[in-house]
């Protein structure tokens, strides 16, 4: 099901030519929000530069050691903090892989 979004974009430079960004950017939220419902994650909010996420369970104890070189807060067992740059999804698709 992840790799649906992939498949769609496909499809569409098949089509049309390039992805315009805003469409890529839409493709990539979809494939996030497919990934937070499969990790049981209950709450993905973004406020400006921080993405805050809650997880059903807790969060892996090894997180740090997974989350190598990205700026990231532990606020308790449930819930972490990632700061990441204006429009970086890329970063918020690995913090993801990692949970």
């Amino acid at each position: 099901m992840l790799f649906r979004s992939e498949e769609i974009r496909q499809e569409l430079v098949d089509r049309f030519g390039p992805v315009p960004e805003p469409v890529q950017n839409f493709l990539e939220i979809a494939t996030l929000r497919i990934m937070a419902k499969s990790k049981d994650i209950k709450m993905l909010r973004r406020k400006g530069r921080e993405v805050e996420i809650q997880v059903a369970g807790k969060l892996p104890a090894d997180l740090h050691q997974r989350m190598r070189g990205m700026k990231f807060r532990r606020i308790n067992d449930h819930t972490v903090r990632l700061n990441i740059e204006r429009g970086s999804l890329m970063e918020l698709h690995g913090l993801l892989s990692s949970i």
